[in-house]
């Protein structure tokens, strides 16, 4: 063809309208990244709300019109399973961003893909924290116990499989009931509260059920545990659960509640195999030395590897899970290709 030019151009379009589902343990944090990712590439966006937490979406909706962004652009739904059913198959939707539990995970999945739409899926966690050979416990004891321990341990990435030498159990369980003290149970509007209220009644119910069943099969709750002495709000002490192993249901399902199992290893390929060995791939944590910990890394399978506690969050790096805990990936710029398409031009 004497008109062709013989360039070839792909050019990236935006995905169309993104369906965005939050979670209620960060409503504000998830629905507005997800709804900056879509709108950066170019996408109008749906956000609905945990039907367990909508408040904070429709108090996001006053302040999408006070933006003035333009209308349709920004939509703010809040509704229960039939309005999430409802989105995710709607004909208009091009692509689906969801963030919440696997069960809940894999229903949005099978609603898009009626429609053959794109999904990305941010689903539960079950993250082991491996402390390599002669790590001082003394030094990330707090930090680590801490960081399940926050916002309830209602987060996905929480460490709730803690893996210690098995020579050195007794002391990493000195160091743990050292530091438990420090970790303030009591209104979440104290800067000084480490754990909050979990989401409902329910939610603190089937925490101490599954603590109950842990211990009557020969668990120990080796720190902390029960109510706190507090007349308001569904509140529960940390509590770090030893006696277990890797099979225990404690070990295997996600709390998304204050509480952590420790589990020893005998060598540092046993805990590798260990932390491997869940349905779950989200997060790992590494203490140790760096350049074991690198090494290391690219054992591990998951999408996430922290060294030493690691750096605040980073939304410029993607989030992704692996097996179970997702598909696709959040924030970086892995996170906002998955709201484009290529297009040929030739």
């Amino acid at each position: 063809n004497a008109a062709h030019t013989g360039v070839s151009t792909v050019a990236y379009r935006p995905v169309g309208v993104v369906a965005a589902i939050t979670a209620f343990n960060y409503p504000l944090l998830i629905g507005l990244t997800k709804i900056g990712a879509a709108l950066a590439m170019g996408c109008t966006t749906v956000l609905l709300s945990s039907p367990q937490a909508p408040m904070a979406v429709m108090l996001l909706n006053a302040l999408v019109r006070r933006a003035g962004f333009p209308e349709g652009v920004v939509n703010l739904l809040a509704g229960a399973a039939d309005v999430g059913r409802a989105l995710t198959s709607h004909p208009d939707v091009d692509k689906v961003s969801f963030t919440g539990s696997v069960g809940v995970g894999q229903s949005v999945l099978q609603q898009a893909a009626q429609g053959l739409r794109g999904a990305v899926l941010e689903l539960g966690g079950k993250s082991a924290a491996i402390l390599l050979p002669g790590v001082d416990y003394q030094q990330y004891a707090f930090s680590l116990h801490a960081r399940y321990a926050r916002n309830a341990g209602q987060g996905c990435g929480s460490p709730t499989r803690i893996l210690v030498e098995e020579s050195r159990y007794a002391e990493f369980i000195a160091a743990s009931r050292e530091v438990y003290p420090r970790i303030t149970v009591g209104d979440p509007r104290d800067p000084a509260t480490i754990v909050g209220p979990v989401v409902s009644a329910a939610q603190r119910e089937r925490i101490e059920a599954m603590l109950a069943r842990a211990t009557a099969q020969g668990a120990t709750i080796v720190a902390g545990g029960g109510r706190p002495a507090l007349r308001k709000g569904w509140l529960l002490n940390p509590a770090l659960v030893g006696g277990l192993d890797n099979q225990s249901e404690l070990a295997r399902e996600e709390v998304f509640g204050p509480v952590s199992v420790v589990l020893t290893y005998r060598s540092v390929e046993q805990a590798v195999q260990i932390a491997n060995d869940s349905e779950l791939g989200l997060k790992a944590y590494l203490f140790g030395s760096k350049d074991e910990c690198l090494r290391l890394a690219p054992q591990l399978r998951v999408g996430t590897v922290q060294i030493n506690g690691g750096s605040p969050l980073r939304p410029d790096a993607p989030m992704t899970g692996c097996k179970l805990s997702g598909l696709g990936s959040e924030w970086g710029l892995d996170g906002l290709r998955e709201f484009l398409v290529p297009q040929h031009i030739d």
